[in-house]
């Protein structure tokens, strides 16, 4: 029996690599004075039927080297954050205001050639706030080359990742601050 986007192969997947995550992401930058922000969350991608090029192979999972430009829904001035291992990514440089998720970016070089995937998403209003963490939990990127699907899905809520963030820093003065949870 095949399964879909929503089978347990999926969130098989999520967990395995939240594990990962877990296990060896780097630590978090902490809070400078007491009007910092942090804009933080976790976004896999999930390629299918795209062609192998130059003995690179793209479809699979991907975790690391996504890019993710947030739009700031005002001035439309852009910020771009990198994941790094296990697909985690924040950023406190993030002037406060309100932002939406505009582009998703992954690429893979090897040997002088480049393969990417660049999506433009318009998701929800992102709120950053002096003093306060905007959490969007762990994020699935499904993109099916063959049959032209693009979708973003949550996987798990920000709660769940701020657990998970809070067992693995206890100490992290993050947790003194107010979260703002993000659904998707």
């Amino acid at each position: 029996m095949k399964r879909g986007l929503l089978g347990g192969r999926v969130t098989a997947i999520a967990l395995l690599l939240a594990a990962v995550f877990l296990a060896g992401c780097a630590k978090i930058p902490e809070p400078d004075g007491p009007d910092d922000s942090l804009l933080i969350g976790v976004i896999n991608l999930e390629a299918r039927g795209y062609r192998e090029k130059s003995d690179m192979r793209i479809d699979g999972e991907h975790s690391r080297n996504i890019t993710i430009t947030f739009c700031d829904v005002i001035t439309g001035k852009e910020y771009k954050v990198k994941t790094g291992e296990a697909g985690l990514f924040w950023s406190n440089e993030i002037p406060t205001g309100n932002y939406y998720l505009k582009t998703l970016h992954f690429e893979l070089e090897r040997d002088n050639y480049k393969y990417w995937i660049r999506r433009g998403f318009s998701s929800a209003t992102l709120p950053v706030r002096p003093g306060r963490v905007t959490n969007l939990g762990a994020l699935l990127w499904y993109s099916d080359a063959e049959k032209e699907e693009e979708r973003i899905r949550q996987v798990k809520t920000p709660e769940q990742l701020r657990n998970e963030l809070q067992r693995k820093f206890p100490e992290s003065a993050w947790y003194e601050r107010e979260w703002i949870s993000i659904k998707f």
